[in-house]
């Protein structure tokens, strides 16, 4: 076994990084390591390590805290390192390092994986706490350090193995005021609170300013009602683990009361402005066949409005606000740091929507198309709400791509359900007159053409969007 060293490090948290971008961009010349390690029971202090770097297997003895620790490191072949794994406590971490020197000086900057997936640390050996002291970070790394580490034990690669819950740098508590911007390593129930209050608070204006507008406004108001409300929703249900669960289920009741009839409401002004095309497409003796079908629909849009405006006029949205105002309702993994989290959940919605994706075709039942546009509508949701922790350009490039897959699946939807709701409106009394049910009967069977032809665009496009869908897993990464 060799010697005693004493090691002396600065380490730096970093956001997440395109690492090879990174470097490339500075004709940084970098040696990579892939790297496993598990830890052993401590004992008198000392942390007991076995790593694996690329082929060489490691056992090391660590004690200390800080800038300054002491290690003692002797080589170990591939079986005992598989046979102590068995003895390990807490979990085994991954990790790429990256070794490079830049400007005289030796970095190391380590990528894990897995579990830890998202996290980046920047470390720097010195051969004196002098030397550590008066060192400098260059202005290469300004954009991608977050903040320096180096005394924070929870940071510390024993801790991050043996810790359920990741540490986060936010230390603002859920009783502070709400900010309107947020950081990568904020924890996920300052930013979740700082959102949804926000979309809460966006949704009540809209709410006042429906039960008050024009006729002719109404749609405008209770569009943006609705999309408002959408999004809060969906934002909790991706983030539902970080939630009370009863506390979330209440509010999921609260949301269903007030998105009850927005959607029908939606649908029937779709079928309306549809009518005018519908006309043209009939013969001159047909067309006044579909004018009593309007007028059905014009009072059943009228009936809906009535309800919604009830709705709205009642105190749930408020009691909503207050009942998120609740510090209650996180639960303790809340603490974590967002943008791991996010990581991880826009990962786990793109691969679920490339395995629905893969498994439908042109004529599959129209519930899974629904399904997977309320997919790419969460996918799409939880990236304009961690705006501020993506780069622009690729911020850009998702929401665009996720748009126009959002905007193809919704015309299968509206098909689907146009076809449905001249079904039911077949069976109505007042539309049995021969002249209206041939003309809803020609409707019905243009939209079933229309259908096929937008599932069949929506298939050429999704192919497109597989072939771009690793720009959405570095979607959080800068360069």
């Amino acid at each position: 076994m060799s010697g005693i060293e004493i090691e002396i490090e600065r380490k730096f948290l970093m956001r997440p990084c395109a690492v090879k971008c990174f470097l490339k961009s500075h004709n940084i010349a970098y040696r990579k390591i892939a790297i496993e390690q598990y830890y052993l029971p401590p004992r008198d202090g000392q942390y007991l390590r076995c790593r694996m770097a690329d082929d060489d297997y490691f056992e090391t003895i660590k004690s200390g805290e800080g800038l300054v620790r002491q290690e003692q490191e002797h080589q170990i072949s591939k079986e005992e390192f598989e046979a102590k794994r068995s003895q390990h406590t807490g979990n085994v971490i991954a990790k790429d390092r990256f070794v490079f020197v830049y400007d005289g000086t030796l970095y190391e900057l380590d990528r894990f994986a897995k579990s830890l997936k998202g996290l980046y640390f920047l470390e720097v050996e010195f051969d004196s706490t002098e030397q550590a002291s008066s060192f400098v970070l260059p202005g290469i790394f300004d954009k991608l350090v977050v903040a320096e580490v180096t005394t924070d034990g929870r940071f510390n690669n024993a801790s991050l193995c043996h810790n359920v819950i990741l540490p986060s740098l936010d230390k603002k508590s859920d009783t502070d005021q709400l900010q309107d911007q947020f950081a990568h390593f904020d924890t996920v129930s300052s930013v979740l609170k700082t959102v949804i209050v926000r979309y809460l608070e966006e949704a009540q204006r809209h709410n006042i300013r429906l039960q008050g507008a024009d006729k002719d406004e109404d749609p405008e108001y209770l569009h943006l009602f609705r999309v408002t409300l959408r999004k809060t929703r969906a934002l909790m249900e991706e983030f539902a683990d970080y939630f009370e669960p009863k506390w979330l289920e209440e509010c999921q009741k609260h949301f269903a009361l007030l998105m009850k009839d927005t959607s029908e409401r939606r649908d029937v002004d779709v079928m309306i402005k549809q009518i005018a095309l519908y006309r043209t497409m009939q013969s001159k003796k047909l067309q006044k066949g579909l004018d009593v079908v309007e007028e059905l629909l014009q009072n059943k849009q009228m009936i809906l409005d009535q309800k919604i405006v009830a709705v709205s006029k009642s105190t749930i949205l408020d009691e909503e606000i207050v009942l998120f105002d609740r510090a209650q309702c996180f639960l303790e993994n809340a603490s974590e740091p967002i943008v791991l989290v996010a990581m991880r959940i826009v990962h786990n919605r793109l691969k679920q929507i490339i395995k629905d994706g893969k498994k439908i075709g042109p004529k599959s039942d129209d519930k899974v198309y629904h399904v997977l546009r309320i997919e790419y509508k969460k996918l799409r949701y939880v990236i304009e709400t961690m705006k501020p922790l993506i780069a622009e350009n690729r911020y850009i490039m998702a929401i665009k791509r996720l748009k126009k897959m959002q905007i193809l699946l919704g015309e299968c939807h509206d098909s689907h359900v146009q076809r449905q709701y001249l079904a039911f409106l077949a069976k109505d009394q007042s539309l049995q007159h021969p002249k209206t049910q041939e003309a809803l009967k020609k409707i019905d069977t243009m939209l079933y053409d229309i259908n096929l032809q937008r599932r069949r665009a929506f298939h050429h496009t999704f192919k497109l969007f597989l072939k771009h869908s690793k720009k959405f897993k570095n979607l959080f990464e800068i360069c």
